[in-house]
């Protein structure tokens, strides 16, 4: 089966753009604009990859990031930081919660493409499905 990139951000422009990027790869794509709705989908279609923005209204990247890693069903499920946010602290913070890539906006879209397809190649969990 093809591989499944969950997308979490509050701007639907940068949803889109990453949704297209992402299906001309040929990763099937969900997507979600905020927390709650973003877990249930993780918990329940058990994507290859999550790509996650920080700053979003209510339930922030850092506690969806938070309770993804502390769920059985999804805390082997590698997640890309994908945000705004450039500090250097931002990027410790996000390592040392367990992401598997950070990437900062704006970005280039051959970066985005290759740490993507890495990791869906990488994940025991893509080639299970």
């Amino acid at each position: 089966m093809k591989p499944c990139a969950l997308i979490v951000d509050d701007d639907c422009d940068m949803l889109r753009l990453v949704e297209l990027t992402l299906k001309k790869l040929g990763i099937e794509v969900l997507l979600s604009d905020e927390g709650p709705e973003a877990l249930r989908l993780a918990r329940d279609e058990h994507p290859d990859v999550i790509l996650l923005d920080i700053m979003m209204p209510g339930m922030d990247g850092y506690e969806l990031m938070q309770r993804l890693k502390a769920g059985e069903d999804t805390r082997d499920i590698p997640v890309i930081m994908l945000t705004a946010k450039s500090h250097l602290n931002d990027r410790k913070k996000s390592e040392e919660m367990g992401a598997a890539g950070y990437i900062t906006k704006p970005f280039r879209l051959e970066n985005l493409r290759n740490l993507v397809q890495g990791l869906t190649c990488e994940n025991p969990q893509a080639s299970d499905k």
